[in-house]
């Protein structure tokens, strides 16, 4: 019994891609975001490769904490049993606010109605909030399967933060899922994240939304196939700013993940009312704040791209922009209640004395001081293996190379234009950026099946991603004047960690 007391059953686990493992036994791990070196002792060694095994298995209490340890530096992803995770599972309340889209909900509803899996009847009720539409919502829920359905009418709008805020005080259930009303749900989509908030650190889990074509252009498409998609729908199936991406992570900023959107979440809803909903000031950026706000208060905010919910794209180019504007206004007000964590860029003193010798045409001294503090890393990390020091050396430098690239292209343009034209050092530094950005845009979407063919596409999609984060960067200059602050355009320097942390010992880690 004192045995059978000692030990907990953890799920399965799925490394993440970034880690490696190197040295005898696989003692030295690299990998994590930010990435970081940890250096394993036998036993920990071991336990990872248990780990590897992507098998649930019993660990002690030491052990635990360890794996914990582990999965907060992004280098494990829990993959917990679906099955186990619906039987029972707790029942959880739908919050759609809206306004003026009756049809958007419609075809929501519907999406839910469809979705006949195990894991579909733990919701309760759909609490529609009608956020000041101008014709009060009528909805058709006749000969649908579907959960009680009920709408909150608000007279007049008090915007997305309230409305979910509103429907969240007649929530009645553990948890509260909240969907707006331009998505629609996938066949068994809330098995992932009730099984994420199986660990009961987790108070929050987010499914991947991906971009799909309004129904109208989608009816269109399918009678002509041979019809191509227009350029901007080919590029927002590719770069939907609420598509995460394929690969799970735990949720903070500065890593991978540094939020998820409310357009599609699962809560506790005990926690998020302690934390005060969502906050109504914020027109926009409310749903970033709300989790960084969990994770600081030490919730566990999970991704989960197993859990696939679907949101309808902007077809038309002008609403496009205001889109992107609206997103960049938000990165002024968060700074004010997170300061110093929506920078455009995080790099090293290093990293910044390597790129401003290359911005300032002295290319040798840059190369000699990056390979000068690649060597001095290799002599505090005797035992690592070269190739992983160059990773975390080199590799360190041109990552953020890659970062400032991007910042200059999405928000410095306003200041980097004008001096472009006055400077032609600082007209070869913009160009140089727009390629490198352009070419890594590129790169990242060419396995994508919406990924452009042919040199006209090519170019539509890389125009596109310039006028994305132009306008996204005019936002945040615009942001920035409202709230009269500039963190949000300033740089963040954060010093690399040189030491291996050493958090491997099961029976006392650190």
């Amino acid at each position: 019994m004192t045995q059978a007391s000692s030990v907990d059953r953890v799920p399965a686990f799925a490394c993440d891609s970034s880690v490696r493992r190197s040295g005898v036994r696989g003692r030295f791990v690299l990998g994590g975001s930010p990435i970081r070196l940890f250096s394993l002792t036998p036993a920990g060694a071991a336990l990872m490769d248990r780990v590897e095994l992507r098998e649930p298995f019993e660990a002690t209490p030491a052990e635990r904490d360890l794996i914990n340890r582990w999965q907060d530096a992004g280098l494990l992803h829990p993959q917990p049993d679906l099955s186990a995770a619906v039987s029972p599972s707790p029942d959880v309340t739908l919050v759609v606010p809206v306004r003026d889209r009756a049809e958007g909900v419609q075809r929501l509803l519907a999406s839910i109605a469809a979705d006949q899996s195990d894991a579909a009847t733990a919701i309760l009720e759909v609490l529609i909030v009608d956020d000041g539409s101008a014709q009060p919502l009528m909805l058709e829920t006749a000969g649908r399967r579907l959960p009680a359905v009920r709408v909150i009418r608000i007279e007049q709008s008090v915007g997305p933060a309230q409305a979910r805020n509103l429907g969240l005080q007649q929530v009645s259930t553990e948890l509260v899922a909240f969907v707006d009303s331009d998505c629609q749900v996938t066949t068994d989509w809330l098995a992932p994240l009730l099984g994420q908030l199986t660990d009961p650190l987790v108070v929050a889990a987010a499914p991947r939304v991906k971009a799909v074509l309004p129904v109208t252009s989608q009816t269109s498409a399918s009678q002509t196939r041979a019809g191509e998609l227009t350029g901007l729908e080919q590029y927002e199936l590719s770069r939907s700013p609420l598509d995460m991406g394929a690969q799970a992570g735990r949720v903070q900023a500065g890593t991978r993940v540094s939020y998820v959107p409310s357009a599609a979440v699962l809560m506790r809803t005990e926690v998020i009312r302690q934390a005060r909903g969502f906050n109504p000031s914020l027109l926009v950026g409310e749903d970033v704040d709300l989790i960084w706000r969990l994770v600081d208060q030490g919730g566990r905010v999970r991704y989960e791209p197993r859990s696939l919910v679907h949101h309808e794209i902007r077809s038309g180019l002008p609403d496009w922009i205001r889109q992107r504007v609206g997103y960049g206004t938000s990165a002024a007000a968060l700074d004010r209640a997170h300061q110093g964590l929506v920078a455009p860029v995080v790099l090293s003193p290093w990293s910044a004395a390597v790129w401003g010798l290359v911005a300032t045409a002295h290319p040798v001294a840059a190369t000699a001081l990056g390979v000068g503090t690649t060597v001095q890393l290799s002599k505090k990390l005797p035992e690592l293996p070269r190739r992983e020091v160059l990773q975390l050396g080199i590799g360190g430098h041109l990552g953020a190379g890659r970062q400032l690239a991007r910042s200059v292209q999405r928000v410095w343009w306003p200041v980097a234009l004008p001096a472009a034209v006055c400077s032609r050092r600082a007209r070869h530094v913009v160009l140089t950026a727009a390629v490198l950005t352009a070419a890594d845009s590129l790169r990242q979407v060419r396995s994508e099946a919406t990924a452009p063919q042919g040199v006209p596409a090519s170019l539509r999609f890389v125009g596109l991603g310039l006028l994305d984060d132009m306008s996204y960067g005019a936002g945040v200059w615009l942001g920035c004047v409202r709230e009269r602050r500039i963190g949000a355009l300033l740089p963040s320097f954060a010093r690399a960690r040189t030491k291996p942390s050493r958090p491997s010992k099961p029976a006392r880690p650190r």
